[in-house]
């Protein structure tokens, strides 16, 4: 069996490419596909271009945040471990 870390590394265990399977995420996913086809139906193609770059530029910096946030909580986690560690000593 492989271990967690393991798993990360060869990419069988991933945070960035999983959604939330939850009915609260499953509808607010809904409603914001649903606005922002409304939101894509009234725009001139020149915009239409435009908040697609937005958008791809936002979803860059979710990214980034979501990266951040990994690094840390698996930092917090080592941390906690050898706290335990230290304690059981």
């Amino acid at each position: 069996m492989k271990s967690v870390l393991s798993k990360i590394y060869l990419g069988d265990k991933s945070c960035f490419e999983k959604a939330p399977d939850t009915e609260e995420y499953k509808n607010l996913n809904k409603l914001f596909e649903e606005k922002l086809q409304d939101f894509m139906d009234i725009l001139l193609e020149e915009n239409f271009e435009k908040l697609d770059n937005l958008i791809g530029l936002q979803m860059m910096l979710q990214g980034e945040t979501n990266l951040a946030s990994f690094k840390e909580g698996f930092k917090t986690g080592l941390f906690l471990a050898f706290e335990l560690c230290k304690e059981e000593e």
